[in-house]
């Protein structure tokens, strides 16, 4: 896996043009940039853009001796060169001028970045570096900064600064005095100095969001200090040396302070400086992979795991690239997708980025199949192989923990695969009753597994390794077992009837899904009876067809064919029972439509119905026939009884026999809603 991050992490600088760059600061901001937050607009609850689509800066306006909070460029990813930000690290010095986190300008970053540089420059091991990258003229403008806008104070018996309130813009002096004045009356000491963060949050909150608070979470994920209305990349003679803090900080401390002198780099082979501590951006825990290890001795790590500095630069870039462009959620789940890459495909990414999309497809699998073709015929390509790697991690950790890794999916077998999904779509025109009733791959989550419609509350983690075993069975092609398909689906399904949530065509698309894993790979578990059980014809030829198409499980299965006749009879009486209780409602004797648990579906048991008490069942189902009087179809009651013959001997289990009643019910609701379209 990590030999996957460094070549896609090659691919990501080569298009980037970093190896056509001669000089190294530009090619520090290149690497940089990859490691930089990507902007983008927050989202309300609702899915719709924030109100604020803007970062917020401090601008240091160093004329007037004055600062302010002001609204910056737009959070958008074609900005995410110009700010240049990158995350704290709660551990680590605040050292940067761009970052995700506001409060440290309230206080920590001048300071923190003064005395980072000046421990830096006293170091034997950094001392020179600094000396040769970092010019004095950036320590002054750090200087001027604090000693300007920045009151020194003693906090904890240390010396300390704070943003200096008595040099805001004079447009805000008045609501932060305002503000400063309500926080006091709420503040129980009266004597105690308003912290610093409640002070300025909550001056933030007023002015751009509108709210009354003083918490910080809402602020937008992108904050930079300014100054005189400039970035400090807009200042020559600040530029290089601030690329090169941010550069040291996040890769070159590793080689510098802990790197290893002419030892083999474990991922290129070749003999050169490699990092004395394996510090990787992401740490991967619960695979095989030999690359990864725990509880190594720092000083010792590189014996097991050592890498070059071109090597982990690749590594860094596209385990960067990996985590912003190429994560998502596939059928509940955090993904990432890690691709084997071709060095030499152009806009190589657009192909990866739309398989997310092509496995999330609610409205058929077609177009994005046609659009990635046309990818692959641009880069002259006819296939290509990708991973998908799915991971719990715990909010702003690095630690990942697997959940599955299934490797190695071929593009072109995979849109075979799809292609069934889309096939199916058509031949049943599934779309002309909405997209929700088209089948495609997240079915698997919603009909075997719980879902809102099945469980107040569900605990995804109980059930995630068995979504993704199936996942998994179906990627690389390998045998699903036919059983377990049917009980899981009886179980939900099941759920779902008690809460009135069913989907009434579900045990119909779950025939199709069936069919569409056993074109895949032959079913496991799926019991064919001889041929010769019956001897009467079937006269309908819609029943004849499908019997043919999904011949896996009925073909030469006598009882379930007789089953779903069965279902077929059951569904008109249902629709009898509906239309009465419709009738009745229009008439004023009853206000409410007549629900599925409320006619004869109730009296199946889900849980299961035995074989030995199928007669029982057929006789309370002609009963109910002869009462409502519902139309039959010709024949079909004696084809029927043809086919049941001996089930109560059978070994079928008391939830396959459900649910082939209900793929006859199911069928038969699927023939009554194509008949109403066709009126």
């Amino acid at each position: 896996m990590i030999n996957l991050f460094k070549d896609l992490g090659e691919c990501v600088l080569r298009k980037a043009g970093y190896y056509n760059v001669e000089d190294k600061t530009e090619k520090r901001k290149i690497f940089l940039n990859f490691q930089s937050i990507v902007p983008m607009p927050r989202k309300k609850k609702d899915g719709e853009d924030d109100e604020i689509t803007n970062a917020i800066s401090l601008d240091f306006d160093t004329k007037k001796r004055v600062f302010d909070f002001v609204l910056d460029e737009q959070l958008l990813i074609e900005n995410r060169g110009y700010f240049f930000a990158f995350s704290t690290d709660a551990n680590n010095r605040k050292k940067f001028l761009s970052t995700n986190n506001m409060p440290c300008f309230y206080s920590k970053f001048i300071t923190d970045s003064i005395a980072y540089i000046e421990d830096k420059r006293k170091q034997k091991k950094s001392k020179q570096w600094f000396l040769e990258n970092i010019s004095q003229d950036y320590d002054e403008l750090l200087k001027e900064i604090r000693d300007t806008f920045y009151l020194e104070i003693e906090q904890k018996k240390k010396k300390a600064y704070i943003l200096n309130k008595d040099c805001i813009d004079s447009d805000k002096k008045g609501s932060l005095i305002e503000i400063e004045e309500k926080l006091l009356e709420k503040q129980k000491d009266k004597t105690k100095q308003i912290p610093v963060d409640a002070l300025y949050n909550s001056l933030i909150n007023k002015e751009f969001y509108n709210k009354d608070s003083k918490k910080s979470d809402n602020f937008t994920p992108v904050i930079l200090a300014k100054i005189d209305g400039k970035h400090i990349l807009e200042y020559e003679s600040y530029r290089n040396s601030y690329i090169n803090l941010v550069y040291y900080d996040l890769f070159e401390r590793f080689f510098v302070e802990k790197g290893k002198v002419d030892k083999i780099c474990h991922i290129c082979g070749e003999k050169s400086n490699v990092v004395g501590d394996v510090s990787l951006l992401m740490k991967f825990y619960g695979t095989t992979n030999n690359l990864f290890f725990e509880n190594l001795k720092n000083a010792e790590a590189y014996k097991s795991f050592s890498v070059c500095k071109p090597c982990l630069m690749k590594i860094f870039t596209g385990m960067k690239f990996t985590a912003n462009d190429f994560k998502d959620y596939l059928l509940g789940n955090a993904c990432y997708l890690i691709p084997e890459t071709d060095k030499d495909a152009p806009d190589f990414d657009k192909k990866y980025k739309r398989i997310f999309k092509l496995l999330r497809s609610n409205d058929g699998y077609m177009n994005d199949i046609t659009i990635i073709n046309g990818l692959l015929q641009q880069a002259h390509r006819k296939n290509f192989k990708f991973n998908l790697l799915f991971f719990d991690s715990p909010p702003a950790s690095q630690v990942f923990d697997i959940v599955k890794y299934i490797s190695n999916i071929d593009y072109q077998n995979l849109s075979e695969k799809l292609k069934l999904f889309d096939k199916y779509n058509k031949e049943y025109e599934l779309s002309l009753f909405g997209n929700n009733n088209s089948i495609k791959l997240y079915d698997i989550r919603n009909h075997l597994f719980p879902t809102k419609s099945s469980h107040n509350k569900a605990d995804s983690s109980l059930f995630r390794k068995d979504i993704l075993d199936l996942l998994e069975a179906f990627l690389h092609g390998n045998s699903m077992n036919y059983n377990v398909l049917i009980k899981r689906f009886m179980n939900i399904y099941r759920l779902k009837f008690n809460r009135n949530k069913i989907d009434e065509l579900s045990p119909f698309k779950m025939i199709l899904m069936l069919s569409i894993f056993n074109k895949i790979k032959s079913l496991k578990g799926v019991e064919i009876m001889e041929t010769g059980n019956y001897v009467t014809q079937i006269q309908q030829e819609g029943y004849q067809k499908f019997f043919a198409e999904h011949h896996v499980v009925y073909e030469n299965n006598s009882h379930r064919q007789g089953l779903f006749l069965l279902g077929t009879i059951i569904n008109g009486i249902v629709y009898a029972q509906r239309k009465k209780s419709s009738t009745k409602s229009e008439g004023g004797s009853e206000n409410k439509k007549m629900k599925a648990s409320s006619t004869f579906l109730k009296k199946l048991n889900y849980n299961g119905i035995p074989a030995r008490r199928i007669n029982k069942l057929v006789a309370e189902v002609q009963n109910y026939a002869l009462i409502y009087g519902i139309y039959e179809e010709t024949g079909i009651w004696g084809t029927m009884m043809d086919r049941l013959q001996g089930i109560e001997q059978s070994t079928m289990k008391g939830e396959e026999i459900v649910f082939y009643i209900l793929t006859g019910i199911s069928f038969n609701k699927y023939l009554g809603l194509t008949k109403n379209l066709e009126k």
